[in-house]
């Protein structure tokens, strides 16, 4: 059995996020022989929409956007679960710029 892990990405609020995770999680448990877990919720806002627009990271062009307190937050999460799993290529990338991304602002 395979399990995997789920981003609901651009949705209109956490309430959103779960409902939407929940209904797919219940097709997945019935036409597919796997498991999955929500990892995340990354909300749509108008932040993400313009960083899209410029070919940037929201999470550097509007720091403080929601979406981009949601990456921050995923990162947190994969990097969490990194010490207990190997994340391999750009997953690993990902979180591992992310987190890095966080830690330079707070500075």
């Amino acid at each position: 059995l395979h399990r995997f892990q789920v981003v609901a990405n651009m949705v209109k609020d956490a309430n959103h996020g779960q409902r939407l995770f929940h209904s797919f999680a219940q097709l997945v448990d019935r036409f597919l022989d796997v498991e999955v877990d929500l990892l995340g919720i990354v909300p749509r806002d108008d932040y993400l929409a313009r960083a899209v627009r410029q070919q940037k990271a929201v999470v550097q062009q509007f720091p403080m956007s929601k979406s981009a307190l949601a990456f921050r937050k995923l990162a947190r999460s994969l990097s969490l679960k990194a010490d207990s799993a190997t994340l391999h290529g750009h997953v690993q990338f990902f979180a591992e710029q992310l987190v890095m991304s966080n830690e330079g602002r707070s500075a």
